[in-house]
């Protein structure tokens, strides 16, 4: 396989450590963690084990999970909110009204205690994940306009599963 690497348990452990450390959630990886070269995890089963994948032009395998920046931060995939959320206790943020703005893969502007990545949510939905940001924003007032920081939530939808049409 080109450009994969299978985590070894404590190289597993460290990102989980991640995840319970930014989201407060009880996890770690029953399956195998497939790291590539662009930093990008994905989860398969034990049971592909027994293949020989060296004899096979693969370039992914598995559950897209998470990835990890350049700065070390945990982004979660859709689905590795999905994963996550029900069990996460901090950083989960419920959206609400401003669902159709964050499934345009706009950034919403949210008032929030939580730090860092956050897991996006509405209802029972687990939408993905965003991070809080301060963000200077052009305020218009009486005397024309002046720079004020509010916090955003960045959006990392990617541009082919976000929904245009009302």
């Amino acid at each position: 396989m080109r450009n994969i690497n299978f985590l070894n348990s404590r190289e597993a452990k460290e990102i989980a450590k991640k995840i319970n450390d930014q989201w407060d959630a009880d996890f770690a990886f029953e399956d195998f963690v497939v790291k590539t070269v662009k930093d990008k995890v994905y989860i398969i089963s034990r049971d592909l084990e027994k293949l020989e994948f060296e004899k096979y032009n693969i370039e992914t395998v598995g559950l897209y999970f998470a990835h990890i920046s350049d700065q070390g931060e945990l982004r979660l995939s859709i689905e590795g909110a999905q994963v996550i959320g029900p069990i996460a206790k901090k950083n989960v943020i419920e959206i609400g009204k401003l669902l159709k703005i964050w499934m345009s893969g706009e950034d919403i502007p949210f008032k929030t205690d939580c730090t860092g990545m956050v897991i996006i949510k509405n209802g029972s939905d687990y939408l993905g994940c965003g991070k809080v940001k301060l963000k200077e924003v052009d305020v218009f007032d009486e005397n024309g306009n002046h720079k004020e920081d509010q916090l955003f939530i960045l959006n990392f939808v990617p541009k082919t599963r976000r929904h245009t049409r009302d």
